[in-house]
């Protein structure tokens, strides 16, 4: 039996809007090949693209499956306080229910970890995921001392890497495995050591950048989470969300 502090834990609410789309201070990103691209991001609403749905190829860079939200209250002395909280405090699987507009009333989706295909044996975890990702080819979030927010980018820049792994078609809301990582205090390589995340953005143009991914699980102790391949392992799937056939 899997045992959790779920007892222990506090349900609390966090309220959040949709963000508009974002740029930084140029419109353009500049690709790995030196190319010069004006594409859709983080932020705003997707219309056509939700989890379930391929994130890679798309004419797009970071883009965000559905609607993206933010916390836009500001604290004195802190501007961005309130939306890191609901960043770390709006977890992946968590009820959500719409306030405001025509849609006033509706809710999302309930908890996940209890839905994860997920089996104890002999003091390992064995989990379904739809992809492995070697740990070699991960870039953007490394360096940072925390997993509880941010995402950490899978490179698919190398072909010869992608083609290996089947990382071509990787979808939205994808639980992949990212092999020799250790995410307990930050991201480090380490050898034996896996950990289980959920594909959260697209395909990216930009050097050290990629499809992210969200940590939900890691162990630095070898064969404590074993990872096996399946197919069906996607969030839309697995919550009963519009599920999507794996083009063959």
């Amino acid at each position: 039996m899997l045992r959790t502090n779920e007892p222990d834990l506090v349900i609390l609410s966090v309220m959040g809007k949709v963000s508009h789309p974002v740029k930084g201070s140029r419109p353009f990103v500049l690709g790995h090949d030196g190319e010069v691209l004006l594409l859709p991001g983080v932020g705003g609403i997707t219309y056509n693209k939700r989890i379930g749905d391929v994130c890679v190829g798309l004419a797009a860079d970071h883009v965000e499956p559905g609607v993206s939200t933010m916390n836009t209250d500001k604290a004195e002395g802190y501007a961005d306080a309130y939306n890191r909280a609901y960043n770390a405090l709006a977890c992946i699987g968590n009820v959500a229910t719409i306030v405001t507009g025509d849609a006033k009333g509706d809710r999302g989706v309930p908890g996940l970890l209890h839905r994860m295909p997920i089996e104890e044996r002999d003091g390992c975890l064995r989990i379904g995921v739809a992809k492995m990702v070697p740990g070699k080819i991960m870039g953007s979030g490394l360096g940072s001392e925390q997993t509880w927010t941010g995402d950490y980018d899978i490179q698919l820049f190398d072909e010869q890497t992608v083609e290996e792994y089947g990382l071509a078609d990787l979808r939205f809301g994808d639980f992949v495995a990212v092999l020799d990582t250790d995410h307990t205090f930050g991201r480090i390589y380490k050898q034996g050591a896996v950990s289980i995340g959920i594909v959260v953005h697209s395909d990216c143009y930009t050097s050290g950048h990629g499809p992210g991914v969200t940590t939900l699980l890691t162990t630095k102790v070898p064969g404590k989470i074993e990872a096996h391949v399946d197919p069906g392992a996607n969030l839309a799937t697995i919550l009963g969300i519009a599920p999507r056939v794996r083009p063959e």
